[in-house]
């Protein structure tokens, strides 16, 4: 009986990731909602039945959990560095001018969302855990909480190690929709998000619509080069990245990388999303530990 239990919980899981990653990062869903609600209350069902084969990858924990968060603080494994800013496209310029590409110019340009900085740790392919930047060395565990988005995969069909930054945000029509119940509304939608994220009880939070980006590798068991092999890896493992990140090489030039730029804060009132700027990565990550 146990195996033959055990046997339709593991293939209710599969079942479940393969509709969320069609819905939730391909935009493509195969099923109808009540199909997918169907396969998720039989999965609770079993758990709930036998709980001892219930485990973190469970994708049933999207739905929050009776235990309440106590948000400790908890040391990140690398410190979580902040980043360098600047207000004048010349001095942007001079900054690019000044790096030593080595005949290999190669750069990353996309917009920089206006959210919550959460960092995630997979171990074996499983999340482990999710911890706020914080101060950068230390940071709040709301791992109970981050389980609940459904942009986020628990399981990875891969059993690797990474550490991943990304920003947790709520679109602008929902930041609308929600702040006008709200007894004391909220000035911006990043400080809603980072309220709905400090919430104690995880079955709260996941009844709202709390979006990511993953938009970067802190520590990998896969091991690249440049930012734009390690952004189509992070597609192919089911993260959701930004569409609107772009690379520039060597073929390229300043004046088109200053043109996106521009263009990105041409249309940003018309993203779903906020901005507070447009974030440039050197994509050669040997070069960029050498910059600091």
């Amino acid at each position: 009986m146990s195996n033959k239990v055990q046997q339709e919980i593991a293939n209710l899981k599969k079942l479940i990731r393969k509709w969320d990653k069609e819905y939730y990062v391909d935009s493509l869903p195969s099923v109808e909602d009540f199909v997918y609600d169907k396969h998720i209350l039989r999965l609770k069902e079993l758990e709930s039945q036998y709980p001892e084969y219930k485990t973190l990858d469970s994708p049933t924990l999207k739905f929050g959990s009776d235990l309440l968060n106590d948000f400790k603080e908890v040391e990140h494994s690398a410190p979580i560095l902040s980043l360098d800013k600047v207000y004048d496209l010349n001095l942007l310029k001079s900054w690019i001018d000044k790096i030593d590409f080595n005949n290999s110019f190669d750069i990353s340009v996309e917009p920089k969302i206006d959210g919550c900085s959460i960092v995630l740790y997979y171990k074996d392919g499983i999340l482990e855990k999710a911890l706020t930047r914080g101060n950068g060395k230390f940071g709040n565990d709301v791992t109970k909480n981050i389980r609940t988005i459904r942009y986020i995969p628990l399981f990875l069909y891969e059993k690797v190690d990474l550490v991943l930054r990304g920003e947790v945000y709520i679109t602008k029509e929902n930041f609308l929709k929600i702040n006008k119940f709200l007894e004391k509304p909220y000035t911006n939608s990043r400080n809603l998000a980072s309220g709905i994220l400090r919430r104690v009880d995880s079955r709260e939070v996941a009844n709202f619509p709390l979006n990511i980006f993953i938009y970067d590798f802190l520590n990998a068991g896969l091991e690249f080069k440049t930012n734009d092999l390690a952004i189509k890896r992070l597609k192919k493992l089911g993260f959701k990245v930004n569409p609107l990140i772009r690379f520039f090489d060597q073929k390229s030039s300043i004046g088109e990388v200053l043109d996106y730029i521009a263009d990105i804060a041409k249309k940003r009132d018309s993203f779903e999303y906020e901005i507070d700027g447009v974030v440039l990565k050197v994509s050669d990550f040997a070069l960029r530990e050498r910059l600091g």
